[in-house]
């Protein structure tokens, strides 16, 4: 069941504010979450409640939310945070996934890159490259929806031929062809060969049947 973390922040720093932003989306990316609202406008229609800053996350479970707010990954990255801000947050569980029984529920373009490491790096240095540094790289990427990393168990499958894959949702293609062709999409494809031997992307559209 999906869980949301929802932090009402009051910056006091915001050029620390900038540095956290930088970090912080690999770390959520790590734990299988994605930004839902990033300190978009708000406009109060009840109440008297008038946040400053208003983050929402989704991750797939309580649980993993939880494991990412105290995990060490997110530890710099919170440590910035407190110094640049003052925060309520709590974290709430979603509404359960609803089956629609093969009917579409909304149609995304999906680029998978299949990875193979590089042959000088140990897989712990390959994973914590793509989940820190690539992945903070790819989260810039304009109109990027959602992103996922997928790091395959040498020890249970050693014959795969790939060491992990990457998901990564757009709208459309054009939205996706757009974003590899930006400033952050070209600084994205050059870190490739940092970590990796091979990449084979392929483009899928995705179509929802059961999901959160």
């Amino acid at each position: 069941m999906p869980a949301y973390v929802i932090n009402d922040m009051k910056v006091t720093n915001p050029e620390l504010l900038e540095e956290y932003k930088k970090l912080s989306p690999a770390t959520v990316a790590q734990y299988g979450g994605r930004f839902v609202v990033r300190g978009g406008a708000a406009e109060v229609v009840e109440g008297e409640w008038a946040p400053q800053r208003l983050v929402i996350l989704e991750f797939p479970s309580v649980n993993q939310a939880k494991e990412w707010a105290a995990s060490d990954a997110y530890a710099p990255a919170r440590e910035l945070r407190q110094a640049a801000s003052s925060s309520n947050i709590v974290v709430v569980e979603g509404v359960p996934p609803v089956a629609t029984t093969g009917a579409a529920v909304r149609n995304y373009t999906k680029r998978l890159g299949i990875l193979r490491k590089r042959d000088d790096l140990t897989y712990e240095q390959f994973h914590r490259h793509w989940l820190t540094t690539h992945a903070t790289l790819c989260a810039r990427l304009p109109k990027l929806r959602r992103y996922g990393v997928n790091l395959v168990d040498r020890e249970r499958f050693p014959k795969f031929g790939y060491d992990g894959f990457s998901e990564l949702w757009f709208d459309n293609e054009a939205d996706m062809h757009a974003a590899f062709a930006s400033k952050d999409g070209q600084i994205l494809l050059a870190d490739l060969p940092n970590f990796t031997s091979q990449i084979d992307p392929i483009i899928s559209v995705e179509t929802q049947v059961l999901w959160p």
